[in-house]
């Protein structure tokens, strides 16, 4: 296994100097580590670089919003990838901030993966973000750090998960979170990207499956692929076969560029 470059302490890349990029986007309350299976994986081929969103990892004295994690990534992408562009893959809030980068510069982003993203946070499920932003600080993080930790260990090789445990977990930045994203229309930033974006879902994740088709129709260029069996964090429950979807969508996208 190669060791991934680390730079300022806050992302990570591995890869060959001049290949095509892929920046990777945790969820929330993960880190840049949760990305761990697809590194070796992608490398081959790709410039592969994950990145620590405000409010965790290395980055969790900053509060967190959507625009600056965008703009975060946005100057990764411009002063540390090969050719300033980059497929761009986001877990849950890390589709979010990607769906966000791609309106506020589409030029960079020649194609989206939103893992377990497809959720719109209008009308009711705004109301539900915001009351997860008045709840969630009211939970002792010790506790929310112990079921985390043993559901991390229920569900993953034990590789996996005690990376995911060593790298910590970031439950005070959810309240920032569920705030920034209450309201926000991902639909209509869809509609505004013109590049080809991959819907990437677990079968079991049951939320993000109701609301897929929506944002399927939402996006110009769409392409769905379910990994059967897995539930929300697919890429650490089948990571196999979702660095395989990646990489066949990462070769479409480029060659359109």
């Amino acid at each position: 296994m190669s060791t991934p470059q680390t730079f300022d302490n806050t992302y990570d890349a591995i890869g060959p100097m001049r290949a095509p990029a892929i920046v990777f986007l945790h969820g929330a309350t993960a880190t840049r580590k949760q990305w761990m299976p697809q590194f070796d994986a992608l490398s081959d081929a790709y410039r592969v670089i994950a990145v620590d969103l405000p409010g965790h990892g290395e980055l969790a004295h900053e509060r967190f919003t959507l625009d600056g994690a965008a703009a975060r990534v946005e100057q990764i992408i411009r002063e540390r990838t090969p050719y300033k562009s980059a497929l761009v893959v986001g877990h849950s809030l890390g589709g979010y901030v990607a769906m966000t980068l791609a309106q506020r510069a589409p030029a960079i982003v020649p194609g989206l993966v939103l893992a377990g993203a497809a959720i719109n946070f209008t009308g009711l499920m705004g109301t539900l973000a915001r009351m997860n932003a008045a709840l969630f600080p009211l939970f002792p993080q010790r506790w929310l750090a112990g079921e985390n930790t043993r559901m991390m260990r229920r569900m993953f090789k034990p590789e996996i998960a005690e990376a995911q445990i060593e790298a910590g977990y970031f439950f005070t930045s959810a309240g920032d979170v569920y705030r920034d994203l209450a309201g926000r229309d991902f639909h209509a930033l869809l509609r505004a990207y013109p590049g080809p974006t991959l819907v990437l879902n677990g079968t079991k994740d049951w939320q993000n499956l109701r609301y897929e088709k929506a944002f399927l129709a939402a996006a110009q260029h769409p392409t769905l692929v379910h990994l059967h069996g897995a539930g929300h964090v697919s890429n650490l429950e089948m990571p196999e076969d979702f660095t395989d979807a990646v990489r066949r969508f990462a070769v479409r996208a480029f060659d359109q560029v």
